[in-house]
C-alpha cells in the first residue's frame, strides 16, 4: 500500500512537469527558428551592402523579408484550425464514450479524454466562430485586397 501511494506521487509530480518541459521545448523552438530566420536576412542584407554600396536598402529589406499572408489567407487558416480542433475534440468525446460505454478504459481515462475532447472542441469552435465573423467584418478589406493583389501582377 505504502509503495503505490509512493509511485502514485511521484508519477502526479513526474507527468506535469513532463508536459511543461515539452511544452516549453516547443515554443524554445518556434523563437530559435524565427531568430534564425532573422539572423540569416540580417547577414545577407549586410554582405550586399558591402559588395555594393550604392544599393536601395529599403527596398532590399522588403525583398527579404517573409511575404505577409493576406486577410484571406490567415482566414482560411483559423478555418483549418478550428475543422481539425472540432474533429479531435470530437474524436476524443466520442472515444471517451465508447470506452466508457465497453467498459475499455478506466474511469480516470475516461475523465482526461472527455476533458481533452471538450478542451479540443472549445477551442475549434472559437476558431469557427472567429473565422465567420472575420469574414462579415472584413468582407469590404479582403476585397480590397484582392483587388490590390491582382493590380499588382
Amino acid at each position: 500500500m505504502k509503495e503505490e501511494f509512493g509511485s502514485l506521487v511521484i508519477y502526479s509530480l513526474v507527468q506535469p512537469l513532463l508536459l511543461w518541459g515539452v511544452f516549453i521545448f516547443f515554443v524554445w523552438l518556434i523563437i530559435y527558428y524565427k531568430m534564425n530566420e532573422t539572423k540569416k536576412r540580417m547577414q545577407i542584407a549586410m554582405a550586399a551592402i558591402e559588395k555594393n554600396s550604392d544599393i536601395d536598402v529599403k527596398q532590399l529589406m522588403k525583398q527579404l523579408s517573409p511575404k505577409r499572408k493576406s486577410l484571406k489567407e490567415r482566414l482560411l487558416q483559423k478555418l483549418l484550425w478550428g475543422s481539425v480542433c472540432s474533429l479531435l475534440g470530437l474524436g476524443l468525446i466520442i472515444y471517451a464514450m465508447v470506452a466508457g460505454y465497453t467498459g475499455g478504459q478506466s474511469p480516470e481515462g475516461i475523465q482526461v479524454f472527455s476533458l481533452w475532447g471538450i478542451a479540443m472542441l472549445v477551442v475549434g469552435i472559437a476558431f469557427l466562430v472567429n473565422y465567420v465573423v472575420g469574414k462579415k467584418v472584413l468582407r469590404k478589406e479582403i476585397e480590397a485586397e484582392e483587388k490590390e493583389f491582382c493590380n499588382n501582377d
